[in-house]
């Protein structure tokens, strides 16, 4: 399938409760990732609106720790997608798994230290994640963190309608502090 003439997809990376990745070839003969969101999402306005704001809130950090969105459109069906760097390497969950369930002290220090480091630049920018978990902690070939995810991100002062109304919960529940978990989405801070 082509996207805009531009995006060739190539195969399925991974799916997620609100969208397929998919690694393509770009105009230039590069690799890219398409985060496509799902079909069935595609029909409400609200989740297209926060599904797109996650590439504006990923550029906005201009962070190294952050992935790069390089264009963002829609499908010929009207699925909204968004054109990512691509990444070599493995999420943090995979990497835990694949040492046996348990990660070096020293290198998850590091980690941490790299975690915090974007956390600083988006918590100084008025964003907060909401999803931080270790499948949403990219490792990078080179040993390098990326912070994926940023679709529910919130910006602390927004008060639009495209904010998070009070009373839904968004996140993964074993991640979540307490605040979120009782659907308080004003109270989750830095």
């Amino acid at each position: 399938q082509t996207l805009d003439g531009k995006y060739h997809l190539r195969e399925i990376l991974g799916a997620g409760g609100t969208a397929v990745v998919f690694r393509a070839v770009g105009p230039d003969g590069d690799n890219v990732a398409v985060k496509m969101l799902h079909d069935h999402l595609s029909r409400s306005e609200e989740v297209c609106r926060r599904f797109v704001r996650e590439g504006q809130l990923g550029n906005v950090l201009d962070h190294p720790g952050t992935v790069k969105v390089l264009d963002f459109g829609s499908s010929d069906d009207g699925c909204p997608y968004l054109v990512l760097e691509f990444l070599e390497g493995e999420s943090l969950e995979d990497r835990r798994v694949r040492a046996g369930g348990r990660l070096d002290l020293w290198e998850t220090l590091d980690f941490c230290d790299q975690l915090l480091a974007v956390l600083e630049v988006a918590h100084g920018k008025s964003v907060v994640h909401r999803d931080l978990k270790p499948s949403n902690l990219f490792v990078m070939a080179n040993g390098r963190l990326k912070v994926l995810d940023f679709g529910i991100a919130r910006l602390v002062d927004d008060t639009s309608a495209t904010a998070t109304k009070t009373g839904q919960m968004v996140g993964t529940p074993a991640f979540m502090p307490p605040e979120q978990a009782l659907s308080r989405p004003r109270d989750v801070d830095a």
